[in-house]
């Protein structure tokens, strides 16, 4: 028995492996690896459309994605590993979770009510459940999906098991590794809250069309902020108030779809992790964190008046307001991208209630 080198391709790209590959085709300037891939900076040999479909040829026989984005009169190529395919038993397990939380955690967590067994409340609030996991699960897959068209590596949601008040506290995509451009980053994180409101807007109408207006004593309860979509959703279904110490008590399914919209505005606050400084960043570069320092110092103003957002605040500082850089910032998102970003700006205002809760 004799032993011999293994002549398969690496999984992985490496940098003399690629130094390699690019001979005669690019003029490496810059070369430099992160995780699972390889960044390379420079010009193409002759012309880019001729050397970038030879350097696809070449990289063919490897399991390796391979993107160029121009960066002024340079190239910048991204060869990166794909990784193996399992089935995500994980992402599974969690959405399961979640399901039995939200339809049992969440009555088990609300308190006992007089004459109504916990069989009864969990069918009573099991309208809640049908209604806004279909806003997640919408929101987490247009970030997928959107990932997905644009070879973006993602993972599949993560959805979080949770109690009292929703029964979750959302779900997570974990991204591979930096994004490539701003019109890429821009792309994934919109995809989200759209979809999630557009799945929002038929689920409160038909949560608000089973609601109804009830005398309430004045400060007796928790009421919850009705977003300006729930308002105007609600003059149809429900028309104008009786009077004075009227109140609407919310459908389960008219409550799922108000806390669809929650999470929507809570992504869409300009900050550095979530959606809303993904867009910011995408659409206006460093300007995002102006935007972020400004709706913060907007947001910490309201705690004279209320101090729901002081935990919200605290972890925006510990999750940085600033937005970190793509790896090719000089791609601009294109005009098409901003009219998009209006969109979204309508969409957080619509979402959007200053006091969701109040006793």
């Amino acid at each position: 028995m004799s032993l011999t080198e293994s002549t398969s391709p690496p999984a992985t790209p490496d940098e003399v492996t690629v130094a390699a590959l690019l001979s005669g085709l690019f003029e490496v300037h810059a070369l430099w690896a992160h995780k699972r891939m390889v960044l390379v900076r420079g010009r193409f040999s002759g012309s880019p459309e001729a050397a970038l479909a030879e350097l696809r040829a070449r990289v063919a026989s490897r399991d390796w994605r391979l993107s160029a984005e121009p960066t002024g009169s340079e190239h910048l190529l991204i060869l990166e590993g794909r990784s193996a395919r399992r089935f995500p038993w994980l992402s599974l397990s969690l959405f399961l979770l979640t399901l039995v939380s939200v339809v049992f955690g969440r009555p088990a967590t609300m308190g006992s009510l007089p004459g109504v067994s916990f069989g009864d409340l969990v069918l009573q609030e099991l309208p809640f459940a049908y209604a806004l996991l279909p806003i997640l699960l919408a929101h987490e897959f247009g970030h997928y999906l959107a990932a997905r068209y644009h070879d973006y590596p993602a993972s599949l949601p993560y959805f979080i098991p949770g109690v009292f008040p929703f029964g979750t506290f959302g779900a997570i995509i974990v991204a591979r590794h930096p994004f490539r451009d701003r019109r890429v980053l821009f792309d994934v994180a919109v995809a989200g809250p759209l979809a999630g409101f557009l799945v929002a807007i038929p689920v409160v109408w038909l949560g608000l069309a089973h609601s109804e207006w009830i005398q309430i004593p004045e400060g007796a309860g928790v009421r919850v902020w009705d977003p300006l979509l729930m308002k105007f959703i609600a003059s149809f279904t429900l028309g104008p108030s009786p009077g004075e110490g009227w109140d609407v008590l919310l459908h389960p399914a008219a409550f799922g779809g108000w806390a669809g919209l929650f999470v929507t505005m809570m992504n869409l606050m300009p900050f550095g992790p979530l959606d809303g400084g993904k867009t910011a960043y995408a659409l206006f570069g460093k300007g995002q964190r102006w935007i972020a320092f400004a709706s913060w110092g907007a947001l910490a103003s309201t705690l004279f008046y209320s101090p729901f957002w002081l935990l919200w605040l605290c972890l925006a500082l510990v999750f940085r307001l600033k937005h970190p850089p793509t790896l090719n910032d000089e791609r601009d998102p294109g005009r098409a991208r901003f009219w998009v970003g209006a969109v979204v700006a309508v969409v957080f205002v619509l979402s959007f209630m200053p006091f969701p809760f109040s006793i």
